[in-house]
C-alpha cells in the first residue's frame, strides 16, 4: 500500500538491473517520439528574438528600443540569452531543444525516483509512469517546440516531490518553496502554483490534525515573496506594468471564454484517453491514508484544470497547459494501478501475481498507445501539400522563416514589417516588427475585443487603424503568403486571418497606399513565391 511513511521505508527494494535497463530503454523511446514528432512552434522565435537582442546589448526587448514584455518566461528567455552572449554563432532553437529534452528525460528519472520511493516490493512497478509519459504526444511534442515546457513540467513534479518530504520528515519548507518560486520565474502564471499547493499545505495540515499557521508557513511565503517581489518591482520598472503584456493580450472573461475552455479540456481527455486514466485515478481517491505527494497531487492537477477552463484553454497545438501536470497525472495513474492490483491481491488470492503483472502491464501500454495517438497521426498520415514538415506549424515556421530571409536581405535595416505571426518572421528578418496578434505590442494587447472567447485562444485582438498608423513599410497579409503559387489580391483576401488582416482590409486608404508584390523565392519546392503588401514610393 501506499502510506504516509512509505517514501521513508528504509526497506524498499533497490533496481535490479532489468530494471534499470527498463528504464533507459524508456529514456530513449522518449527521446525517439520527441525527435521523429520533431515539432516547434512560431512563439519559440518570440522568446529567441528577446534572447538575441539581449545577447546583442540591446536588453530584454523585442523590438530594439521599445521595452514591451512579450514572453511569459523570464527565466527560460534569460539563459538562452545568456548562452547565446557567449556563443554568438550556435543555433539557438537547437540549444532550448537540447535544454527541453534534457528535463524531459530529468522528469522521467524523477518518476521513476518516487515510484520507487512509493510502491512497496514492486519494482516493475516503478516504470509504468514513465512509460506513458514517454508516449504522451503532448509532453513530447512540447520537448521540441522550443518553450520552457518541460522544464516547468519537471519543476512541478519537483515542488511535488519536496512537498512530500517536507511532510514526512516535519522539515525543509525552504526545499519546498524553491521550485515554486522558480516556477514563477519561468513562466507568468507561476504564480498559480504558490495558491494551490498553498491550498495543499493546508489541507495537508489539518489532516494531520496541525495548525497551518506555523513557522513553515512562515518561511515558505517569505522566501517566495522574496524571489517574486523583486521580480515584479523590476518588471514594472522596465516595462511598465506589474504584468507580461502576452497577459493583456490573451486574458478575458466571459461565459464564451469558460465554455472554450471547457471544450479545449474535453477534446484533451478525448484524445489522450482521459475516461481511464481518470477513472484509475479517481478510484485511488478514497484511500484516505495516501502519502502526502499524492494527496497533493489530486489538488494540484484539479485546480490546474480549473485554470485552463478559466483562461479558456489554449491556441497552440498539442495541449500545451495538459503537458505541464501530465507527469503528475500519470504518477498518480500509476498510484490507481498499483492499488487495485493490491486489492486484486488481498481479495483474489487465487489470481497469480503473474497474471497481474500482464493485466498491469496491459493498461499501462493502453495509456501509453492512447496518448501517442496525435503523434502516430502526424507521422503516419502527414498532409502531402505540406510535405516534408510533419506538422502544419513546422511548415508555417519553414513559410516564416523563407520570406524572413528575404527580407533581411532585401530591405532596410530602418524597415517596419507588420505581421500575424510574430516569431519567425522577426527572428530571420531581423527587422522591428508590429506584431497584429498584440503579443509583443502593448497597444494591441489592451485593444478591447468583443465576446471574448469566441476566436481562437490568445488570437482574438487586433486594431487594423492602428498598425496602419505606423505607416510599416511591408504588411504581411493571408499568413505570411508563401507558396508554390504566386497570390493575387483575391487570394490573399480568401486567406485573411484574425481581426487586424481584416481590419486593414477593409480600410480604402491601406490600398490607396500599398501596392501587391510578388517576389521569387526559390525555382522549386514548398516556398517558391512570397507575395507581400508594400509602401507605394
Amino acid at each position: 500500500m501506499i502510506h504516509r511513511s512509505s517514501l521513508a521505508d528504509n526497506k524498499t527494494p533497490k533496481p535490479t538491473i532489468l530494471i534499470a535497463l527498463g528504464l533507459i530503454v524508456i529514456i530513449a523511446l522518449y527521446l525517439w517520439h520527441a525527435i521523429s514528432v520533431g515539432y516547434v512552434v512560431d512563439d519559440a522565435y518570440i522568446s529567441l528574438r528577446y534572447a538575441h537582442n539581449f545577447a546583442q546589448g540591446h536588453g530584454l526587448v523585442y523590438n530594439v528600443g521599445v521595452r514591451v514584455e512579450g514572453y511569459t518566461n523570464f527565466l527560460w528567455v534569460l539563459s538562452l540569452g545568456i548562452i547565446s552572449w557567449i556563443c554568438p554563432h550556435v543555433d539557438m532553437l537547437v540549444v532550448a531543444q537540447g535544454i527541453s529534452l534534457a528535463f524531459g528525460v530529468a522528469t522521467l528519472v524523477l518518476m521513476f525516483v518516487l515510484a520507487r520511493r512509493s510502491i512497496e516490493a514492486s519494482p516493475w512497478m516503478w516504470l509504468a509512469g514513465p512509460l506513458m509519459l514517454a508516449g504522451n504526444s503532448s509532453f513530447c511534442a512540447w520537448s521540441t517546440g522550443g518553450l520552457a515546457s518541460t522544464a516547468y513540467a519537471f519543476l512541478i513534479l519537483l515542488a511535488l516531490v519536496m512537498h512530500d518530504r517536507e511532510f514526512r520528515t516535519g522539515k525543509g519548507a525552504l526545499g519546498s518553496v524553491i521550485p515554486i518560486a522558480l516556477l514563477s520565474l519561468v513562466r507568468g502564471d507561476g504564480f498559480v502554483w504558490f495558491a494551490l499547493f498553498s491550498v495543499v499545505r493546508i489541507v495537508e495540515h489539518m489532516r494531520r490534525g496541525e495548525s497551518p499557521f506555523n513557522r513553515r508557513l512562515v518561511i515558505w511565503g517569505t522566501v517566495f515573496f522574496a524571489v517574486l517581489v523583486p521580480y515584479i518591482i523590476w518588471r514594472t520598472w522596465y516595462y511598465g506594468y506589474p504584468l507580461p503584456n502576452t497577459y493583456y493580450a490573451k486574458v478575458g472573461g466571459s461565459f464564451d471564454l469558460y465554455m472554450r475552455g471547457i471544450r479545449h479540456t474535453k477534446h484533451f481527455l478525448e484524445q489522450y484517453g482521459g475516461a481511464l486514466w481518470l477513472t484509475l485515478i479517481a478510484l485511488s481517491w478514497v484511500k484516505r491514508d495516501a502519502a502526502p505527494w499524492v494527496q497533493g497531487g489530486r489538488w494540484i492537477a484539479l485546480g490546474w484544470f480549473a485554470y485552463i477552463i478559466q483562461v479558456g484553454g489554449d491556441g497552440l497545438a498539442f495541449y500545451r497547459f495538459f503537458s505541464y501536470i501530465t507527469p503528475v497525472l500519470y504518477m498518480l495513474t500509476a498510484v490507481g494501478l498499483y492499488e487495485i492490483m493490491s486489492w486484486a491481491k488481498t481479495h483474489s488470492p487465487q489470481v497469480s501475481s503473474p497474471r497481474l503483472r500482464v493485466a498491469f502491464s496491459a493498461i499501462v501500454l493502453l495509456i501509453a498507445g492512447l496518448g501517442s495517438q496525435q503523434s502516430i497521426q502526424v507521422l503516419r498520415h502527414a498532409d502531402p501539400a505540406i510535405a516534408p514538415y510533419h506538422h502544419f506549424d513546422n511548415y508555417f515556421i519553414a513559410r516564416c522563416a523563407a520570406a524572413g530571409t528575404w527580407l533581411a536581405e532585401n530591405s532596410q535595416e530602418d524597415d517596419v514589417i507588420a505581421s500575424t505571426p510574430a516569431g519567425a518572421i522577426s527572428y530571420f528578418s531581423n527587422r522591428s516588427v508590429i506584431d497584429m496578434l498584440g503579443l509583443t505590442d502593448s497597444h494591441i494587447a489592451r485593444v478591447p475585443t468583443k465576446n471574448p472567447g469566441r476566436g481562437r485562444a490568445g488570437h482574438e485582438k487586433g486594431d487594423g487603424a492602428y498598425v496602419l498608423l505606423q505607416k510599416p513599410e511591408f504588411i504581411l497579409l493571408g499568413n505570411v503568403a508563401v507558396g508554390r503559387e504566386p497570390m493575387n489580391a483575391e487570394g490573399i483576401e480568401r486567406n485573411l486571418c484574425n481581426r487586424s488582416e481584416h481590419e486593414i482590409w477593409a480600410t480604402p486608404a491601406f490600398h490607396e497606399t500599398y501596392e501587391l508584390q510578388t517576389v521569387r523565392l526559390n525555382e522549386s519546392g514548398p516556398f517558391q513565391y512570397f507575395t507581400f503588401y508594400r509602401k507605394k514610393t
